[in-house]
C-alpha cells in the first residue's frame, strides 16, 4: 500500500527543516514513504511511528510533524543539535501514545497542550526544559 498524500507532503517538511540529513536520504518525493527508513506505516498507508537516533542535525523540532494526524510513536534520541521548543503543532497529535525526546537540546517548558495527545508514554530525558510539569497533564488518563 502507498503512503497517505499527506504525511508524505509532511514527512518531506520534516526533512527539509531537518536540514535534509544523510540518515534520511531514503525520504524521496514521489516513493512511498512506507518504505523510508525510520518510520512505519499501518497496513492502510499512514505512518503511525517516526524514530530518529544520532542523526546529525543542527535544527529546531520541526512542527510538520502536527501534521502526521495518525502519529502513535515518535522518538528523538541522541541528537543534541536538535533545538527550540516542542512546538504547539503537537497537540493536534490526538493519537501519540508515547512521546521519546531524550539527549537533545531542546529547550523551554513541558508544554500544556501534550495533554490533548493520547500519551501513555513520555520521555523527556537530557534536555534543556525548564519550569514545572502542567497540571494538564494529569488529565492523561493513560500515562504512566
Amino acid at each position: 500500500m502507498d503512503c497517505d498524500n499527506g504525511d508524505r507532503t509532511a514527512l518531506l517538511k520534516i526533512k527539509d527543516s531537518l536540514g535534509n540529513p544523510v540518515e534520511l536520504s531514503t525520504w524521496v518525493p514521489a516513493t512511498n514513504c512506507c518504505n523510508w527508513s525510520n518510520l512505519y506505516c499501518t497496513e492502510s498507508g499512514r505512518v503511525y511511528n517516526v524514530y530518529l537516533s544520532a542523526v546529525n542535525i543542527s535544527a529546531q523540532v520541526p512542527s510538520a510533524i502536527g501534521d502526521l494526524s495518525a502519529l502513535q510513536f515518535l522518538s528523538f534520541d541522541t541528537m543534541m543539535g536538535l533545538s527550540g521548543p516542542i512546538p504547539p503543532s503537537f497537540a493536534k497529535l490526538s493519537s501519540l501514545e508515547l512521546l521519546q525526546i531524550s539527549d537533545t537540546s531542546i529547550s523551554g517548558p513541558v508544554p500544556a497542550f501534550l495533554s490533548s495527545t493520547n500519551l501513555s508514554a513520555l520521555i523527556l530525558s537530557n534536555n534543556k526544559l525548564s519550569g514545572p510539569i502542567p497540571s494538564a497533564l494529569s488529565s492523561l488518563s493513560n500515562l504512566r
